[in-house]
C-alpha cells in the first residue's frame, strides 16, 4: 500500500502499517513502544537546543513529572514542545509505514 502525506497525518499508526488485525495486547505493546521511541527522540531534540546549564535544569524538571512546569521552562527557552512532538510523531509514523511496506 502506498501512502500519502495526508495518510501519515490522518491515519493511525497501525492503519499505516496494516497491522490492525493484531490482537489488542500486541497493539497496546506497539503503541507503548512507539510512544517511548517518540519521547526519547524528543528528549534528544530538546537537549540539542539547550546549553549545558539549561539541559541540567530541564532534566531536573522532567524528574519532577510536572508537565506545566516543563512546558513553561521550554517556552521560556523558545522551544515549542507541541510542535516538536507533532513533528516527531509524524516522522515516526512515516518511518514505520515505510518499514512495513518493505516487509510486505
Amino acid at each position: 500500500m502506498k501512502f500519502t502525506v495526508d495518510d501519515v497525518i490522518k491515519k493511525d499508526l497501525l492503519d499505516l502499517m496494516e497491522l490492525n488485525h493484531l490482537p489488542d495486547a500486541e497493539k497496546k505493546e506497539l503503541y507503548e513502544k512507539a510512544m517511548e521511541t517518540v519521547q526519547n527522540r524528543l528528549l534528544i531534540v530538546i537537549a540539542s537546543k539547550l546549553n549545558e546549564k539549561d539541559k541540567e535544569e530541564f532534566f531536573k524538571l522532567i524528574d519532577k513529572e510536572d508537565a506545566k512546569v516543563v512546558d513553561d521552562f521550554l517556552k521560556s527557552k523558545g522551544i515549542d514542545y507541541q510542535s516538536l512532538f507533532t513533528e516527531e510523531v509524524l516522522l515516526y509514523k512515516m518511518e514505520m509505514a515505510k518499514k512495513a511496506q518493505m516487509v510486505k
